[in-house]
């Protein structure tokens, strides 16, 4: 576990290439298109040295600080916890997917965790990196166990990056390819893979719902003799 983890700490502090950049907005901008109705992203781009930045996903956080001192009735307040630990899940998306695509194992993901954990909370509040803004937050989430609350958001967004691993390596190519992104090539691009996995999940359910009839009857036999 630590041996892994230390891996991926040495692989994170490399110059990335123009493709693991790629992968690694793809990440951010796929999970949060993927968790449904949120803040729009007005682009994508990569090679943007401004503030030294190699990549950036455009797009207004669910969460801000001063809702921090707001005071709220507690179905608000819960809202905003919410949408606080979406914006960590976001933030998260682009390492985790930037380290699947280096061709990290899933199980070696997961157990870097820690290792990430530690990189996070140690942070600036006032930072603007991935992790100091996913910290920002944590630390309204779970004040006193960031370290904790990152941990849980790490390995649910792991579980996310695996799922819609497909779409997030068409989004990086076609982004490697342009350099840039704006919502209006973005939203159809994600409508057409959205219809796609769509489709693909129908097609699976009426392969499934034809296959299951024709052995049904063998199915029925097996289950009056199972204990």
């Amino acid at each position: 576990m630590r041996k892994s983890a230390r891996r991926m700490a040495i692989e994170e502090v490399r110059a990335p290439t123009l493709a693991e950049v790629c992968a690694h907005e793809a990440g951010h901008a796929v999970v949060q298109l993927a968790s449904g109705p949120g803040e729009w992203i007005e682009y994508i781009e990569v090679n943007n040295q401004d503030e030294g930045r190699l990549g950036v996903v455009w797009s207004q956080a669910e969460w801000q600080p001063w809702m921090r001192e707001e005071p709220a009735p507690p179905e608000i307040a819960e809202r905003r916890r919410r949408a606080a630990a979406r914006d960590v899940v976001n933030y998260l998306a682009g390492n985790v997917a930037e380290f699947r695509f280096r061709g990290r194992p899933r199980i070696e993901i997961k157990f870097g965790c820690g290792e990430m954990a530690n990189a996070c909370v140690a942070e600036p509040l006032e930072s603007r990196t991935d992790y100091g803004l996913a910290r920002n937050r944590l630390a309204w989430i779970t004040p006193g166990a960031e370290r904790i609350g990152f941990m849980h958001a790490w390995l649910a967004t792991e579980s996310i990056v695996a799922s819609w691993w497909s779409e997030i390596l068409l989004l990086a190519g076609e982004l490697e390819r342009r350099g840039r992104l704006t919502d209006e090539d973005l939203y159809p691009l994600w409508n057409g893979m959205r219809d796609a996995r769509t489709t693909r999940a129908l097609a699976h359910a009426r392969r499934t719902a034809d296959w299951l009839p024709r052995h049904r009857a063998d199915l029925d036999e097996t289950d009056r003799f199972a204990p």
